[in-house]
């Protein structure tokens, strides 16, 4: 019986301690949604960059930038980068596009405490205008903190906004 409740506490013991070291690291959720802004009585039609701390701990974000299809890597250039890089190739052919390049006001870098969140408003145009230059209609975001972590969003397929939501 000493030996099982020994087993017991040690598994158990384990348990928390991967539980508290995943506790103590800090993460940060990104997610791309449909939104609008009114700019002088006007309405903007584009994507919010939404930037949400789950952890409880503050999250420093130093930058975002949006990702888009440039081209298909083939099987070998795949390999090539990840012999190179020693890591896996998820976002090969892929082009970054820092979205103050485009002048967007991103309000980055910025500190996000825990529980609250940091959004960033992408508008149409900008969107289209990176769009016109992929391979798709699919773009992500990546969210970078200031020890140079990435968060990625999911893909996020745009059909434009301007000629469906208009009210002509």
């Amino acid at each position: 019986m000493t030996n099982l409740l020994a087993i017991y506490a040690a598994i158990l013991s384990t348990f928390v301690f991967v539980w508290n070291v995943y506790r103590s690291q800090p993460r940060a959720n990104v997610q791309l949604v449909l939104g609008v802004e009114h700019r002088n009585e006007q309405p903007l039609f584009g994507v919010y960059a939404l930037i949400q701390n789950s952890s409880a701990h503050t999250v420093h974000i130093g930058s975002i930038e949006a990702l888009y299809p440039w081209r298909t890597e083939t099987l070998k250039a795949r390999l090539e980068h990840m012999l190179k890089y020693r890591r896996l190739p998820i976002h090969a052919g892929w082009c970054h596009s820092y979205l103050v390049f485009d002048d967007i006001d991103t309000g980055l870098p910025t500190s996000i405490e825990p529980g609250r969140s940091h959004r960033v408003f992408i508008p149409d145009k900008q969107i289209e205008d990176m769009l016109e230059r992929a391979k798709g209609r699919k773009f992500k975001v990546v969210v970078q903190d200031e020890l140079w972590r990435n968060m990625y969003s999911k893909s996020f397929t745009y059909d434009g906004l301007r000629e469906k939501n208009s009210p002509e």
